[in-house]
């Protein structure tokens, strides 16, 4: 039988046992995990860098997880456990029932414990991002955001660059959003954050995004055939008409070489330049090389205007311009001007920086006709960092931005001429490449009198937008890789001196190779007005040579060209907005006289043969009535008769047989090598006929 003290005894036993329990309870909630940690998973020769973030929640602890190198952003934990200073969660939406159980470590600064993913385990550490981490950091920052600008200044200085944007994001905040330089050199007036610059080639990021859109809204299938939506696409190769899907025309491997000259300066439409593709040579096969293509990307916005009832534009603005806030964009150097704050366009001529006209590029639009600001463009950059999120919703799915910025395509010949820089891919709308052993994600824009790019360093959430007014400039692409440099800490390097050093020698040994390749003493085979007339293709449309002052000129689209003789009938053609002549030969019809010219349009491809087309006199009616009426030559009756704006001859003993214009007041009969008919006009009518064939000219009187 217990006795009464021992009852106590208990009873003092377990009282003292249940103030430990709860004092050991109170300390384990005091447990605080709030905040960022920072650290990796250790893959053999590859660690995977991320960071865990804590906050409580109604009495709760919740998480979440980002792996910036694999486009993991607020991955959500789940079955988070905390248990004195053991702490496990699992992580459903990773493959292999992935998994972490470890505890609070080094004065609970350290979180240590192992990854488990289908059979492999792997050793996680995460420090907790202090306060002094954070001081220092930002420290580092300013000092490198310090260099960045005086590295900026020179770069405008020995580039000879008018003004600069720039814009940088950095851990989901805006560091910098600056302007340097001027937007007007002759009036002095500088550069804002607020500074429209057109994008150029930049655009094709957002014309992927809108066709993201869609398919993440279920009107597009990456998979299906852009002639299943488009059913007028057509390709001059069959299996690639047939198979274009839109990931092809975002990737640049149509087979189709850049054929640029077809659009630029152009004044036809879209859907115009859209029918003239079918008649454009390929380079390569289907799928199977790297093509810069602009007119895919065109076909690209076609493709969103159809399935969405809007134009490219319209669709643009309403579903990815305006929510992200980017009031200070639109799609148009003439919207541009109209702006209150805009740069003007610049180039370097003969080592002299001068304005010129803006280039109206809008039928070719969805592949480079925005312009904005740096203030608008690095909440572009904020949305593709952060992996499609922007303020807290789903603004385009996880899935189609790693699809965006995953490869698609391998760039042959090894992309950049940077060093450091490796495996050069595309995606869709956006370059990809290592630098320095860390992934790129990036695009750059070129278009009359401006240079862009947009730079992103997703595993570091970094990015970057570089805006200028100069034609062709590298200076972007400096900038971009020099803050890369600062913000990770890597060797410096001097990307001015890399990039501008003399090439004098150079260019003038280029310049003798040119003249060596040159045959002297020859002459053109005519007379230069022989050369003059209207030359036409279907694809490329028409392209037009005169003369003026003993001078052949030429014109294709709004582009003036001077013909300047080589050798033969071979000339170089020249034109101050193209850097490189490009050779051309007239060719001969059968009778010796001038029929075609042949130009290179695109180096990839065979010349551009164009055929000159005959006097538009041949086929005015007035013209043709002079021509009409009975002719005889010997016994043979021969008589001309017109239907509309076109002849026919009848010749007795041969049947009626169709004239096609051909030159002067001449016309070859159709179906018959070799034989012309000249018509010598006198007053209202034609007095007699020169019927040329193969074996001699014979006169023919028109009857009385």
């Amino acid at each position: 039988m217990k006795t009464r003290l021992q009852y106590l005894s208990k009873a003092v036993i377990l009282l003292l046992f249940i103030q430990i329990y709860s004092h050991l309870d109170v300390k384990a909630q005091e447990i605080d995990l709030a905040g960022v940690w920072k650290g990796a998973i250790e893959i053999p020769g590859s660690p995977l860098e991320l960071s865990l973030k804590f906050e409580k929640e109604s009495d709760a602890w919740k998480g979440s997880l980002d792996i910036p190198i694999q486009g993991v952003k607020d991955m959500a934990l789940a079955e988070l456990k905390v248990e004195g200073r053991n702490i496990s969660f699992k992580l459903p939406e990773v493959p292999g029932n992935s998994s972490f159980a470890g505890s609070l470590e080094e004065g609970d600064q350290v979180i240590s414990g192992t990854f488990s993913q289908a059979t492999a385990e792997l050793p996680l550490k995460v420090e907790r991002e202090s306060e002094e981490q954070k001081r220092k950091e930002k420290l580092n920052t300013e000092e490198s955001l310090a260099k960045l600008r005086e590295f900026i200044q020179e770069g405008l200085e020995r580039a000879e660059v008018p003004g600069l944007s720039m814009g940088i994001v950095k851990d989901g905040e805006v560091i910098m959003v600056e302007g340097f330089g001027y937007k007007d050199l002759e009036n002095k007036e500088r550069v804002s954050a607020k500074t429209q610059f057109a994008i150029g080639s930049a655009s094709k990021s957002f014309t992927a995004m809108g066709l993201a859109l869609l398919e993440d809204q279920g009107d597009l299938d990456w998979t299906k055939a852009v002639s299943s939506y488009i059913m007028e696409f057509e390709m001059q190769d069959e299996f690639a008409s047939k198979e274009m899907t839109a990931v092809d025309l975002l990737s640049h491997r149509s087979g189709l070489p850049r054929h640029d000259l077809l659009w630029y300066s152009s004044d036809l439409s879209r859907n115009e330049l859209l029918s003239r593709i079918k008649y454009l040579e390929p380079s390569a096969s289907f799928r199977t090389k790297f093509q810069y293509q602009n007119l895919m990307f065109m076909t690209a916005g076609i493709l969103a205007e159809r399935l969405s009832g809007m134009s490219w534009e319209d669709y643009t603005q309403k579903k990815i311009l305006e929510p992200l806030g980017m009031i200070n964009s639109n799609f148009s150097v003439e919207m541009m001007q109209g702006a209150s704050d805009f740069a003007f366009p610049y180039r370097k001529q003969e080592e002299k920086v001068e304005k010129i006209p803006f280039r109206n590029i809008d039928a070719i639009g969805p592949a480079g006709s925005i312009n904005s600001s740096a203030e608008d463009m690095v909440n572009w950059i904020k949305l593709h960092l952060a992996m499609g999120e922007w303020e807290g919703e789903t603004f385009v799915s996880r899935e189609n931005v790693v699809k965006m910025h995953s490869p698609h395509m391998l760039i042959g010949g090894g992309g950049l001429s940077l060093p450091g820089a490796r495996n050069f891919t595309y995606g869709l709308g956006w370059f990809i490449y290592d630098y320095q052993g860390v992934g790129v994600v990036q695009h750059g824009g070129n278009i009359d009198g401006f240079s862009a790019l947009m730079y992103l360093i997703p595993e570091k959430n970094i990015g970057m937008v570089i805006l200028t007014n100069m034609n062709g400039s590298q200076l972007p692409t400096l900038v971009a890789t020099h803050a890369h440099d600062l913000f990770l800490d890597l060797e410096e390097t001097d990307w001015l001196d890399f990039a501008y050093k003399e090439k004098k020698e150079e260019e003038d040994e280029d310049e003798k190779k040119e003249e060596e390749k040159k045959i002297t003493g020859t002459q053109p085979s005519h007379e230069l007005k022989a050369y003059v007339g209207e030359y036409t293709e279907p694809g490329y449309g028409s392209f037009y040579v005169s003369l003026e002052s003993d001078q052949l000129k030429g014109k294709y689209n709004q582009l003036d060209f001077r013909f300047e003789h080589k050798h033969y009938d071979v000339f170089n053609l020249k034109t101050d907005l193209l850097a490189e002549a490009q050779p051309v030969q007239f060719h001969l019809d059968i009778e010796g006289q001038i029929d075609a010219i042949s130009v290179t349009m695109d180096a990839s491809v065979s010349p551009i043969h164009f055929v000159k087309e005959a006097p538009n006199l041949l086929s005015d009616p007035e013209f043709l009535e002079k021509l009409v009426g009975d002719y005889q030559w010997d016994e043979t009756e021969i008589q001309i008769s017109r239907k509309g704006n076109k002849l026919s001859v009848f010749i007795s003993g041969q049947g009626s047989l169709d004239l096609v214009p051909y030159k002067d007041t001449s016309y070859k009969i159709k179906g018959l090598e070799g034989h012309v008919l000249e018509f010598v006009v006198e007053g209202d009518h034609a007095e007699k006929i020169f019927f040329r064939e193969p074996d001699g000219v014979y006169e023919v009187l028109r009857k009385e």
